[in-house]
């Protein structure tokens, strides 16, 4: 026996002189979190649900914590991108439902970017990463990814083979992804090497448009819990007109360079456009947009060649040019 106590509504009056080694609390069992890790880290819809059905009890001012991340590797591109990579990756944060995009040369560089991406996610809240959810295919299954998420506390959770609707959130959002990459291409009229710029440029959009499961509110928002603006945006593909510094130009040369809108840099500031010229990726912030128009058809080879190493500098090197006396 520890105490006696009366009973007042819902509550019970006890003599505190009586109780000994200090209170007990009863434990909120009303916390999502909890009925989150429960019923194996069922989603904040899944929760809601239930919730609605008397079936478990709601704690409706409380959010869950970030914790389950989808993943998922979309096959091979008949092309590369202009960085040379076939394959992108995509992980999706279960609570927010923000996606982040890697893209691969090989498919065994999974690993490589699921560790990366897990640092990313930790230093960015400060809360661990419990699960992670991909089908059952070689990138996911080696020794070395194994051994990671046992030595991280992770839990790997695989699909059976030939199910990828267990995997449905990122199958999904590959899927998404897909079907815009094939209509901005179209729209911005630029062949299928720029296919990689097209996707990360729609993971950045995606990422700022409402989804169902969220209440219709905002990745980016949910997950920075900041905010967002939409006033940097432009239409992809579109002509730009990129201003060229004077410490970059001589001075019979233009200050402005026509470009191709690509994107944004999302961890880095500026835009991204490609110069047809040098065939280069540009990356600028003093620039000047005509969003209804594209760059013609002639700017632009139909089937253009291995590019480069990718110059994000707005660098112009002097020209010299030679005429038919010798004189430069």
């Amino acid at each position: 026996m520890v105490a006696r106590g009366v009973v007042y509504s819902t509550l019970y009056k006890t003599q505190v002189k009586l109780i000994k080694d200090g209170l007990n609390a009863v434990e909120n069992v009303a916390l999502p979190d909890l009925w989150h890790k429960r019923l194996a880290h069922l989603s904040e819809k899944g929760l809601q649900i239930l919730s609605s059905k008397s079936l478990i009890p709601s704690d409706k001012g409380t959010k869950l914590n970030p914790c389950l991340v989808y993943s998922d590797v979309c096959r091979p591109m008949e092309v590369e991108t202009l960085g040379g990579s076939r394959y992108f990756v995509t992980f999706i944060n279960d609570a927010s439902r923000k996606v982040w995009v890697n893209f691969l040369k090989i498919n065994d560089q999974v690993f490589q970017y699921f560790k990366r991406f897990h640092a990313m996610v930790e230093r960015s809240t400060d809360k661990p990463l419990k699960c992670l959810r991909s089908d059952n295919k070689g990138e996911y299954i080696s020794h070395e990814f194994k051994s990671y998420c046992s030595e991280h506390d992770i839990r790997h959770e695989k699909t059976v083979p030939g199910t990828p609707q267990h995997n449905g959130v990122a199958e999904k959002i590959n899927r998404t992804i897909m079907e815009k990459v094939r209509c901005m291409l179209k729209m911005a009229k630029l062949p299928k090497p720029f296919w990689g710029e097209v996707v990360q440029t729609t993971c950045y959009l995606i990422n700022r448009s409402s989804f169902v499961p969220l209440g219709f509110d905002i990745p980016e928002r949910v997950w920075s819990g900041h905010d967002i603006s939409y006033s940097q945006l432009k239409v992809f593909g579109c002509k730009a007109f990129a201003h060229v510094n004077k410490e970059h130009r001589q001075k019979l040369d233009a200050k402005a360079i026509p470009c191709i809108f690509l994107g944004y840099g999302d961890e880095e500031f500026g835009y991204r456009l490609w110069d047809p010229e040098k065939r280069i990726i540009i990356r600028s912030r003093d620039i000047v947009f005509h969003e209804k128009e594209t760059m013609s058809d002639s700017a632009i080879p139909e089937t253009p060649k291995r590019y480069g190493k990718v110059d994000l500098t707005l660098t112009t090197p002097p020209v010299r040019v030679t005429t038919e006396g010798g004189r430069s």
